[in-house]
């Protein structure tokens, strides 16, 4: 068994740890009926459970006040760059086809897990200053409480630009726009693997009668060829460092079994269009690179990151970087071109979000409007980190976003 470390962290107020002591209660139970349960199956359970799953009862999640920021809430600017890039593939869509094609009736849109609805409520404002025919706009959301903060936020404002706004539960079949992802991928649950010295392991969640607990399983069936596949050489050179004195003596990182099925099922409905998904993750040689020994799963409380995510079980944020080079392999197998990948800070530059900034003359202004691209676009914070990525079918333009395109090192 391997017991959590538990750094100083700040603590939560006495109701949310009664909700979580609550939860933790519930999973022992489970864990007790039916055994210890996959780390994916618990992520799931953490993240979504209807009644304490972190996404469903917490007002407070997005933004300074709640447990992170994610780039709609730095700045509209991040909107902007989306907006600008859109509105030229749109257009030269459009041109190629004499008026028709795609975007003929207008340029429809889904976001999937639209958060806190920031990001659809700067690109209304932003599609609209680029006058590229906005007529649909609607969200993809698990989250019941999340909904309705998207409503209220959103609804008045989309009918009163005449544009049109719903929740889906699914891709409609036929679909033919765009759809955004932003942060999404990152939030399907993981399995976390274990190279040793003596092969590779599965790690469950387990209760030893006072907390949570990690433990080795066995890998099988189509999940142990998957981490064979991406983890063999890894395997063989932590085997080969275990006869060395001090060495290691162990590999932890994660598997992304999920982005197969939740690509497949964006991209199956959709007839023509493009996706835009932007998350941070890495090349597959940079995610499993020997280096990168304790994987990258993070939590986040309170804008303190950590990597134990057994604590405070549905108070937290759990997430892992992503394998863009999965993303690629999967859209290829689904017929669609991969037609961008980029860092933020090459696609925000590219789209031309700096020439927004142009006509500033308030200097209190021009001063937050830096820091905002501080935050978006320089290497040491979302600049670097974060990836976009377009995946494309019946669109021949590629857009300014990609004008550097980091597609060679996937």
């Amino acid at each position: 068994m391997m017991p959590p470390s538990r750094p100083a962290m700040k603590s939560p107020d006495a109701n949310a740890l009664a909700r979580s002591e609550s939860f933790t209660q519930h999973l022992a139970q489970k864990i007790q009926q039916h055994g210890p349960m996959p780390f994916s199956e618990y992520m799931e359970l953490c993240l979504y459970h209807p009644e304490w799953g972190y996404y469903s009862g917490r007002s407070a999640i997005f933004g300074e006040q709640g447990d992170f920021v994610t780039a709609p809430e730095v700045s509209d600017l991040f909107a902007i760059g989306l907006a600008k890039h859109i509105a030229a593939v749109v257009a030269e869509a459009r041109s190629n086809t004499n008026g028709g094609g795609v975007f003929a009736a207008g340029v429809e849109i889904i976001e999937i897990g639209a958060g806190s609805g920031r990001l659809a409520q700067d690109l209304l404002a932003a599609l609209k200053a680029e006058d590229c025919g906005l007529s649909s706009y609607r969200i993809l959301e698990r989250s019941k409480t999340l909904q309705q903060r998207q409503h209220e936020r959103l609804a008045e404002a989309m009918s009163t630009a005449g544009v049109q706004f719903a929740h889906v539960t699914e891709i409609p079949p036929g679909f033919n726009g765009v759809v955004i992802a932003n942060e999404v991928l990152d939030a399907l649950a993981v399995e976390r693997i274990m190279a040793d010295g003596r092969g590779l392991h599965r790690l469950l969640v387990d209760w030893n009668g006072e907390q949570l607990v990690l433990i080795e399983g066995q890998l099988s069936g189509d999940l142990q060829a998957l981490a064979e596949e991406r983890l063999g050489a890894i395997c063989q050179q932590i085997q080969e460092e275990d006869q060395l004195p001090g060495a290691p003596g162990r590999y932890i990182t994660e598997l992304h079994h999920q982005i197969q099925p939740w690509l497949s099922s964006t991209l199956a409905p959709m007839e023509r269009g493009m996706v835009l998904l932007v998350d941070y993750g890495y090349p597959r040689h940079e995610y499993y690179h020997p280096q990168r020994r304790d994987g990258s799963l993070m939590c986040y409380f309170q804008h303190q990151g950590h990597d134990d995510a057994l604590r405070w079980p549905g108070l937290q944020d759990i997430t892992a970087f992503v394998d863009f080079t999965t993303v690629a392999e999967v859209a290829d197998a689904q017929g669609w071109t991969m037609a961008g990948y980029t860092s933020q800070s090459h696609f925000l530059l590219s789209s031309g979000v700096l020439q927004a900034l142009e006509q500033l003359e308030d200097p209190a202004e021009m001063a937050m409007r830096a820091e905002q691209v501080r935050r978006l676009m320089l290497p040491g914070e979302m600049g670097e980190r974060f990836q976009v990525m377009q995946l494309s079918r019946g669109i021949a333009a590629v857009g300014p976003g990609f004008e550097v395109d980091l597609s060679y090192r996937l």
